[in-house]
């Protein structure tokens, strides 16, 4: 892993669950609309939303579609996020 990056390769998962999380609540649907939408089961959704379970290319295009957006944003803004928390968290020199 390249120590320029600044964010780890490790958190992205739960950085898009983050950006899930903040479409659907912005689209005011329900987790229980959310699951359905994507055809999974309510458990498994929240599995997904809070981190437990990985996120992978397919399942990515799938929430995107249930959210209407595309994965590519999704991603974009889970990757801000993570630079963004890596900005806020560096040392700071005196």
């Amino acid at each position: 892993m390249s120590s320029n990056q600044p964010w780890r390769y490790d958190r992205i998962n739960d950085a898009v669950a983050a950006e899930i999380r903040a479409e659907r609540a912005a689209l005011r649907i329900t987790t229980r609309e959310l699951a359905f939408a994507t055809g999974l089961e309510l458990v498994t959704m929240m599995r997904y939303l809070n981190g437990q379970r990985q996120i992978n290319v397919e399942r990515l295009y799938r929430f995107a579609d249930a959210l209407g957006t595309t994965p590519s944003v999704l991603y974009d803004r889970a990757k801000a996020r993570l630079d963004a928390e890596a900005l806020t968290s560096e040392p700071r020199s005196a």
